[in-house]
């Protein structure tokens, strides 16, 4: 999604299909500098010309030392936002319409965060500890806690490390891509959905990357054998968007475009695709003042 709003992207593409890539994810110029020169410290380098001598296993060897030193921090290696090939705060050039004329289908899986319970099997507990370590929005938001926020959003929800997941779900991936939407919405034709087929792992539910599988017809270790009727649903409307600009096609319900009258989403699930009027607006309520505050 960053591409909308790169300066040198400008006018060079009219459509978008960002799936799961929230403009709010990203690093500073400060945490990337910072990573960038512990990196080349731990490679015994001084400079790129030093790098480029080093063998891949080099590399990723000392990639891994470096991610396990640094805790391995879910998002050091996100895009950085410099203010020269990325606006400095992507999603206020997205709102002022730096974005203007393209037209955008998007939307996240329902359980993103679940991903990489893959990785860790404490995973929201992680989250939950050290939430401005994980969360680039958290650690950029400062008028409130994250515990503060945390608790204001549990608003009579069972309070469990479980719970702290979806509010991490839903504050970093679900929210801040509807936001961005919202934007796009005032500048250019958009639509959006949600991904809520489950992974045949059922811990992972619907999680970051189970929508590939359909998008490509390749099925993968998150879905081995993906159902076809959501393969064809998924591949036509992405491709009746790209050829025109709508992704209505006969394997769907007629897909509404989404403005901040009428927040239409498009659930995508292989026991049907139904389009669902203001699906996660209570969350989307409750959370935005963190990206805009």
């Amino acid at each position: 999604m960053l591409l909308l709003v790169a300066p040198a992207a400008k006018n060079l593409f009219q459509k978008a299909i960002p799936q799961s890539g929230p403009i709010f994810l990203y690093n500073t110029p400060e945490l990337s500098v910072k990573i960038a020169e512990e990196f080349l410290e731990m490679n015994g380098a001084k400079n790129m010309r030093d790098m480029m001598k080093k063998s891949t296993d080099e590399l990723r060897n000392v990639y891994i030392q470096l991610t396990e030193a640094r805790g391995r921090r879910l998002t050091d290696y996100i895009p950085t936002c410099d203010g020269k090939y990325l606006p400095l705060d992507p999603g206020k050039a997205l709102k002022d319409g730096a974005a203007r004329g393209i037209k955008m289908l998007t939307g996240t899986t329902a359980d993103e965060w679940r991903y990489f319970l893959m990785m860790a099997e404490n995973l929201f507990e992680i989250l939950r500890e050290e939430p401005k370590k994980h969360s680039p929005i958290l650690a950029r938001y400062k008028a409130h806690t994250p515990q503060e926020i945390y608790r204001a959003w549990l608003n009579g929800r069972p309070d469990s490390d479980e719970t702290y997941g979806e509010f991490a779900n839903q504050l970093d991936w679900r929210v801040g891509q509807e936001l961005a939407t919202e934007y796009q919405s005032k500048f250019g034709d958009t639509y959006y959905y949600l991904f809520s087929e489950w992974s045949t792992i059922e811990n992972l539910r619907s999680c970051h990357a189970v929508d590939l599988s359909f998008t490509f017809n390749n099925g993968d270790h998150i879905v081995p054998n993906p159902p076809q009727n959501l393969v064809r649903a998924v591949q036509a409307s992405w491709a009746a968007f790209a050829a025109t600009g709508n992704p209505d096609n006969e394997f769907i319900p007629h897909w509404e475009k989404y403005s901040v009258n009428n927040r239409q989403t498009m659930e995508l699930n292989s026991k049907g695709c139904v389009l669902r009027k203001d699906l996660n607006t209570q969350n989307l309520n409750a959370l935005r003042y963190v990206y805009e505050g």
